[in-house]
């Protein structure tokens, strides 16, 4: 699209999408009211944590929801973060805290109704979240199971704590790929004992100290009267020796007009990059970008790292050819079929957390497998993964 490279410094809020029948929707924004060419923000978060609009890219929602004239907000990179939270089929519109105070009169029915929504709103408002936590967990307990409800207080609501903080000390490194694939591999193991925080040795040497993130998981975890009884510094883990694949003959040097940054514009706006840059894309990341369709990303054999973490991916299929692939992060997409990832022969990591997966017979194939994270799925049989002799982690936790 020739909208990609317009200026979009300064845009307006004109729109939604909505991600569920309450809470958080998906911001969407546009150079003017009505225009068709619609975007969504990047956040990064300041040393104090307080988050604002890094950036815009080409977004095509499935469902556009207009605001009306008097709620358009005009938005630019720099500005503080807008919200659209929606309850009881309005849209409330602005910072974290503006929608805090007008929810006031409809605070305790979204506390009973949907107690996980207002603690998130209640997280981004920088508000003392302690009770809501706990209702939070309370009510998941009731409606999912207690081992749900853990998998989500540690796995979501506290890891997110830990991360948020990372990323705040980090600043613009956070944004760097090593360190982004860092942040996905920040876990909590929970246990009769108490938490236990896992942090990758690389990324405690990005970030320096550490101090601050694990005094946050400690005070958070003390509303769940849970300890935080250590940092387990977890090292890079050692391949096994494998046949490598034939790979296609690499140019030794990129075209002069190569950018991952455009890379990643054109496959949001469902464009394929050029085939002379193909060779040169390695690692791609679209963590919470809303995105959808997966066939701009068919010819990229070169491509050894993805992160789909939370988008709206539902058909893995175009992947199937990327053979040079080693890490593929599909938690909390809406992805319930991998059979297409049965022959990535060189896959080493995987994580399908909060997925509707429930058939783990496709992973099977997956020889080369180290890593596989299945907490919050719909596997209930592991039996057709034995043979992953390879596999030195494997979740399955929720």
């Amino acid at each position: 699209m020739s909208d990609a490279d317009d200026d979009t410094g300064t845009l307006a809020l004109v729109g939604y999408e909505k991600l569920a029948d309450h809470g958080f929707a998906l911001p969407c924004f546009a150079q003017a009211v009505g225009a068709n060419t619609t975007y969504a923000a990047r956040s990064a978060a300041d040393a104090r944590g307080n988050i604002a609009i890094a950036g815009f890219d080409l977004y095509d929602p499935a469902q556009l929801v207009r605001l009306q004239a008097e709620q358009v907000r005009p938005a630019e990179v720099g500005a503080p973060w807008l919200h659209v939270f929606l309850w009881q089929e309005r849209a409330y519109i602005g910072t974290a805290a503006d929608i805090w105070s007008a929810l006031h009169p409809v605070r305790e029915d979204i506390a009973r109704c949907a107690p996980v929504s207002l603690l998130a709103l209640a997280g981004e408002a920088d508000l003392p979240v302690g009770g809501y936590a706990r209702d939070a967990f309370l009510w998941l307990t009731h409606r999912y199971g207690r081992e749900r409800a853990i998998g989500w207080r540690s796995g979501t609501y506290l890891r997110g704590i830990v991360v948020r903080s990372l990323r705040a000390q980090l600043g613009d490194r956070a944004a760097t790929g090593p360190v982004r694939r860092a942040l996905q591999d920040v876990h909590l193991v929970e246990s009769e004992a108490g938490l236990t925080l896992r942090l990758p040795e690389t990324l405690a040497t990005a970030a320096g100290r550490t101090s601050s993130a694990f005094a946050l998981l400690t005070k958070a975890a003390r509303d769940f009267r849970l300890v935080v009884t250590s940092i387990e510094l977890v090292g890079p883990t050692k391949a096994e020796p494998q046949r490598s694949l034939p790979a296609d003959p690499v140019p030794p040097v990129p075209p002069p007009d190569f950018d991952l940054d455009r890379v990643r514009q054109m496959v949001l706006a469902g464009e394929a990059p050029p085939a002379d840059w193909r060779p040169f894309i390695l690692a791609l990341d679209f963590q919470e970008t809303g995105l959808r369709q997966l066939a701009p990303l068919a010819g990229l054999t070169a491509l050894q790292n993805l992160n789909l973490w939370n988008t709206r991916v539902r058909d893995v299929a175009p992947l199937a050819g990327l053979s040079a692939l080693r890490s593929l992060v599909l938690g909390g997409a809406q992805v319930s079929d991998v059979a297409p990832l049965a022959g990535l022969a060189a896959l080493q990591s995987l994580d399908l957390s909060f997925t509707q997966v429930s058939d783990a017979v496709p992973l099977a194939r997956l020889t080369a497998l180290q890593n596989l994270t299945l907490s919050n799925t719909q596997v209930s049989d592991a039996a057709p993964l034995a043979g992953l002799t390879a596999l030195q982690s494997l979740d399955l936790g929720g």
